[in-house]
């Protein structure tokens, strides 16, 4: 794997809605939860409880909530967006269509860190 500078994984990083389903090989899932532990904390107390969640039903629920919580929102959403000029609503969109994607497609991640 490519390893890429700080300041360059910052500059270039984007949202991404449409996850991939490969699976995550364990050791890769091992550095990803190490690097999420070094984030500084108040008083460097480290309280990190992860659950890692790759069970395909439990994903389901979470996937569900997860699709209670974005409609509710995009529904508020909406309302305020018919006020923008039409290309900045375009924009916002084509936003909320891919994560409406990720709202129906969300039990397909490989894994949930929770």
């Amino acid at each position: 794997m490519t390893e890429i500078g700080l300041y360059e994984a910052m500059r270039t990083l984007r949202a991404v809605r449409r996850l991939q389903t490969d699976p995550i090989p364990d050791d890769v899932l091992h550095r990803v939860l190490e690097a999420a532990t070094w984030a500084p904390t108040g008083s460097n107390s480290q309280p990190w409880r992860i659950i890692v969640v790759k069970d395909s039903e439990r994903k389901g629920q979470l996937g569900a909530l997860y699709k209670k919580n974005w409609d509710a929102f995009i529904e508020q959403y909406s309302a305020a967006m018919a006020e923008f000029e039409d290309d900045v609503r375009q924009k916002y969109e084509r936003m909320i269509r891919a994560g409406d994607y990720l709202a129906e497609h969300f039990d397909e991640t490989p894994v949930v860190l929770v």
